[in-house]
């Protein structure tokens, strides 16, 4: 893994971890209200999610069975559903253009479908790691 991935990979995880502890308070984190959330080109979307070790030296275990969803914001309609497997991993399918909710467990990520995707586009990779009191969504 390169130098900037591994960047890339300390960053992600850094600002997952601050929107998950701001959303467990009851808090809108700051940069949903300024900016409009993920932005990403058509393609599918490959997601791994983490327990948070509570324990320092500790890592971080596969959150099983953890419900994923993409919703319609303005009408809450149901545009894809499923859970995490055994490894913590999920996979969403390419979305239409278009502004939607993600749930991952209690997380909300604002998610923008931008245009159709070069022809080499990779799927996009989304790794989070959540409080174990933010695995389940409560609505």
């Amino acid at each position: 893994m390169t130098r900037h991935a591994i960047a890339v990979f300390f960053v992600t995880l850094g600002l997952l971890t601050a929107f998950a502890s701001r959303q467990a308070l009851g808090e809108t984190p700051p940069a949903l209200k300024n900016r409009s959330g993920v932005v990403i080109r058509q393609t599918e979307i490959i997601g791994q999610v983490h327990i948070a070790s509570e324990r320092p030296g500790r890592r971080d275990e596969p959150a099983v069975n953890v419900p994923v969803q993409v919703r319609v914001p303005e009408n809450d309609v149901l545009i894809h559903q499923t859970q995490t497997d055994r490894n913590g991993s999920y996979t969403i399918p390419v979305l239409k253009v278009g502004a939607y909710h993600m749930f991952i467990g209690a997380l909300r990520i604002n998610l923008l479908v931008e245009e159709k995707p070069a022809e080499d586009e990779l799927p996009k990779i989304i790794i989070t790691i959540l409080p174990k009191e933010m695995l389940r969504r409560t609505r």
